[in-house]
């Protein structure tokens, strides 16, 4: 009996020692410090004592659940963020921080949050370019087909009311010559213009009916088509491009220090050829006023950002009335996930309840309300 009590004893002992690390790991030991990146908005930024953007929120929302104690401490820029992670300064850096292989090499990342690529804002052009429309419009064979249906639709109909009913005799429509007459009641078809006076008749005006009911639609397909054109050649350009890169660098590029941007720029800018690289002018800015500040001055021609940031950017740091003179030129397509970097001295499983939670978050979408409350 007293054997049989020591052994359970002793496993009791050993349960105790393997359940201690366990339940020590399931909750931090500390109060986390977070870094949170300064003037990254929408996703973190912060204002006076405070801090803000969706980031912010969703570590806020996570820390709640969990009833972890915490502490921010704004970080510079989001590679000092991954710095200081993996030098365990901070516990979780908390931005948008791109998941890229030279910083998935030095230290442990969420899982994403979001994705986002990169796009360049600039000056808009004062006026489109009518050579490049109707090279496009020549181009575009639907436009070219709904105009040729058009003169076609609007001739039959002419032709059709010329041998059945004799020549259009109204006044406003008769012309010195028969031809005369006949190609200014084409004109009146292909336009719908003054139609009602092309006959009266009732078989006449059912015909005349008919022609506009035809010309009604091709005439929304052409301008369907058209606007379709117009839409597609103002789009932004491919940033990915070696000529368009090469051309907005000589113009002068102003890039968001410290982030993937400067960092993928740099990578371009040696790819490109030894004369592209001499002309190029790239100026590392910090700072919401002070990227607005360079571009508006004339500067720099471009501000080369993550996409979401360059919407930030236009829409809540330019002055409304500065607006709707600036655009996005180009955008880089392939896009990065983002997310939080954690500390080296993290515990993994705190690591994973981050990853679980943010998981759950996006899958409620909660998240999206989020960004959505954070143009």
């Amino acid at each position: 009996m007293g054997r049989s009590l020591g052994l359970l004893r002793a496993c009791a002992a050993a349960l105790l020692l393997i359940g201690a690390p366990l339940s020590a790991e399931a909750q931090p030991r500390k109060t986390l410090v977070v870094g949170v990146v300064d003037e990254a908005a929408p996703c973190s930024n912060r204002v006076g004592p405070l801090y803000e953007g969706y980031a912010v929120e969703i570590w806020e929302a996570i820390a709640s659940q969990k009833g972890w104690p915490y502490r921010f401490e704004p970080v510079p820029s989001p590679n000092a963020a991954v710095a200081m992670a993996a030098s365990g300064a901070i516990d979780v850096g908390v931005s948008c921080l791109n998941q890229v292989p030279e910083r998935l090499a030095v230290t442990n990342f969420s899982v994403a949050i979001s994705s986002d690529g990169l796009a360049f804002l600039s000056p808009r052009e004062n006026s489109y370019p009518l050579s490049a429309l109707l090279t496009a419009m020549v181009g575009n064979g639907l436009l070219l087909r709904s105009l040729s249906w058009l003169f076609l639709v609007s001739l039959a109909g002419a032709v059709l009311l010329w041998l059945t009913f004799g020549r259009f005799r109204s006044k406003d429509v008769e012309c010195a010559t028969a031809q005369g007459t006949f190609f200014k009641g084409w004109m009146m078809l292909l336009m719908g213009s003054g139609t009602y006076k092309m006959s009266d008749s009732a078989g006449g005006i059912l015909m005349v009916l008919v022609t506009n009911l035809f010309r009604l639609v091709i005439v929304s397909i052409f301008v369907g088509a058209t606007a379709k054109t117009l839409i597609r050649e103002s789009a932004p350009e491919d940033g990915n491009e070696s000529e368009i890169l090469a051309s907005k660098l000589a113009e002068g590029v102003a890039v968001d220090a410290q982030t993937i941007s400067e960092t993928w720029l740099r990578f371009k800018l040696k790819q490109l050829p030894p004369a592209a690289r001499e002309a190029a002018k790239v100026e590392p800015v910090s700072g919401d006023e002070q990227l607005i500040e360079v571009l508006r001055s004339g500067a720099v021609k471009h501000v080369l950002a993550d996409s979401s940031r360059v919407s930030y950017l236009r829409n809540q740091v330019l002055a409304s009335s500065d607006r709707s003179r600036y655009a996005v030129s180009a955008q880089v397509f392939n896009s990065t996930p983002q997310g939080f970097v954690f500390g080296k001295n993290l515990p993994e499983s705190t690591q994973r309840q981050i990853s679980v939670a943010i998981a759950d978050l996006r899958f409620q979408g909660v998240i999206d309300a989020m960004v959505n409350r954070n143009p």
